[in-house]
């Protein structure tokens, strides 16, 4: 038999659970220390030792429980190896057996059983390892004296700041229900439609929250979700689908992210393909979203691993109020104390996927230069890009849909807000082709005033049109409606004698395309006097 291990004299704090003066208690850590003064005395140094016990809620306890690890911690077990008889085969590793031992100098000394060796046939002893018992509780200890109590461990739930709320895409209906059960619900009912939910661990002690939807007829409670991690842009993102590095701020939960996931900014999704603590490396415009510009402060929610769709549907049409209530050890958030977050339903799931990598005239520009452009895009598969690896906006063609078809569409550009107008002033249905140089004649006469087109191409499928697009602009040039226009020129000075007389060019019908059209007016004083003469011209489109 031998003591193996250091004295040490140590100063043991220990954190239990806070009581009022009235005994109610608060579940806030207050703190007990417990130390072993006669061998501090004797080693003339203290090492302290802090243990949390969060679900001890009794002062009393909590002393007991530091003393016996305090007994366990700062002085030397005694351990060994003993052989007793037979009766000794009953005992099992954890039992408590008492040693007696003149010559040993042992007296009443409690030890556990750690290990039993019953022997290998030829002798019947049995052979136990031991270790000296300091594991159980005491009736009584000392308390040293309180210290001030810390911050709170559980305190009362905070709201979300950083969350989403959307309509849940084909994606995470297949991911939950299975490809045969999701189209079955989308053939059944084409508009239905479920939420999903997501957003920020508001506080280190929450667990999870709550989700309610109100559809209009009271807030209903959906199944719980988990928090999942975030982040904010720390600079303005362009609708580049080129523009991949982006600098985040203020992250929550970065050591749960992986990369090859889907994350949310704004109402575009994008594929994580690197994290660091202040930039993202992305896929943009991944699933059925394009890419889109996002101001600084946007927050970038990383909800993939923990989604799930609600297991209430919705109709096409229908706006749903969805709030996210945290829980802690202290209670939920109360649903009067939760933001409010609004959805509206648009039968997202049964949409086709918007076109990937559209480009005009084989680049990512807004402004093209001129109305005789070419343009590109690729084919996209709903049904096919239900797996776990994600395309994003620029990879090559995947598809197309069955019964996908494409349209060029042709919107005006209102010149005083820029906006563009709806409903589009022509379409050009290409098939499933994935390419159209459009010419002069392909754009309509524009309405009076308006000099900018917007193109888009569109995926369409049974009337469904893609829930995203992206466009481009074209400065129309010739196509300016003028009609019931009078431009009048006054020429002055020496060299021509106009007195009295206006240079009127008379232009007449719907429109006039001056594009490929040169007007020159040639006067050379004094040669030519135009003296009370009139100059028509006629142009007719």
């Amino acid at each position: 038999m031998m003591r193996s291990g250091i004295a040490n004299a140590m100063s043991f704090l220990a954190f239990c659970s806070k009581k009022r003066p009235r005994g109610a208690f608060t579940d806030q850590t207050g703190s007990v220390s417990v130390t072993d003064t006669a061998l501090v005395q004797q080693m003339g140094q203290v090492i302290t030792t802090t243990v949390d016990y969060p679900g001890i809620r009794f002062e009393s306890l909590a002393v007991r429980v530091a003393d016996r690890d305090l007994r366990g911690l700062s002085a030397p077990l005694l351990s060994g190896e003993i052989t007793v008889s037979r009766a000794g085969a009953d005992l099992d590793p954890g039992d408590v057996i008492i040693l007696d031992s003149d010559r040993k100098g042992l007296d009443g000394l409690v030890v556990r059983v750690v290990e039993i060796d019953h022997g290998d046939g030829r002798a019947n002893g049995i052979r136990l390892r031991i270790v000296e018992d300091v594991f159980s509780l005491g009736d009584t200890a000392l308390i040293g004296d309180e210290t001030s109590d810390p911050a709170p461990l559980i305190a009362a739930p905070k709201p979300l700041t950083r969350r989403m709320v959307t309509e849940a895409p084909y994606w995470l209906l297949v991911q939950e229900l299975g490809h045969t059960q999701a189209d079955d619900l989308l053939t059944e009912d084409p508009d239905a439609g479920t939420l999903l939910a997501s957003g920020e661990r508001p506080s280190s002690d929450a667990l999870s929250a709550q989700v309610w939807a109100d559809p209009g007829t009271g807030y209903v409670q959906e199944e719980p979700v988990e928090f999942v991690p975030t982040a904010l842009l720390a600079a303005d993102v362009t609708d580049d689908p080129a523009e991949r590095d982006l600098t985040v701020s203020e992250w929550t939960g970065l050591e749960d992210l992986t990369t090859g996931t889907l994350a949310a900014i704004g109402d575009e999704f994008v594929r994580i393909d690197g994290i660091s603590a202040t930039s993202i490396t992305v896929g943009r415009g991944c699933l059925d979203t394009v890419p889109m510009a996002h101001p600084t402060g946007t927050p970038v929610i990383c909800w993939q691993h923990m989604a799930n769709a609600t297991a209430t549907q919705f109709a096409a049409g229908e706006n749903i109020a969805v709030k996210m209530l945290p829980q802690t050890g202290f209670g939920t958030l109360p649903l009067a104390q939760a933001p409010e977050d609004q959805a509206t339903m648009a039968s997202r799931a049964i949409r086709p996927l918007p076109p990937g990598d559209f480009r005009g005239d084989g680049l990512f520009v807004q402004m093209l230069s001129g109305t005789e452009a070419t343009l590109s895009w690729a084919h996209r598969d709903r049904l096919a890009q239900t797996s776990s690896v994600f395309d994003d906006y620029s990879s090559p063609d995947i598809g197309p849909e069955p019964g996908v078809a494409y349209e060029v569409r042709i919107h005006w550009v209102d010149v005083a807000t820029e906006e563009t107008m709806e409903p589009a002033a022509a379409a050009i249905n290409v098939a499933q082709a994935t390419s159209l140089t459009l010419t002069d004649a392909d754009y309509p006469q524009p309405p009076i005033g308006v000099e900018m087109a917007a193109l888009r191409v569109r995926a369409v499928r049974e009337g469904y049109d893609d829930r995203a697009f992206r466009e481009y602009r074209v400065l129309m040039g010739g196509k300016v409606q003028i009609t019931d226009q009078e431009l009048t020129i006054f020429f002055s000075g020496p060299g021509v004698d106009v007195t009295g007389q206006d240079l009127v060019l008379g232009f007449t019908g719907p429109g006039v395309d001056l594009l490929h059209q040169d007007l020159i007016l040639s006067f050379e004083p004094p040669e030519m006097g135009v003296i009370a003469q009139e100059l028509v011209i006629e142009m007719n489109p």
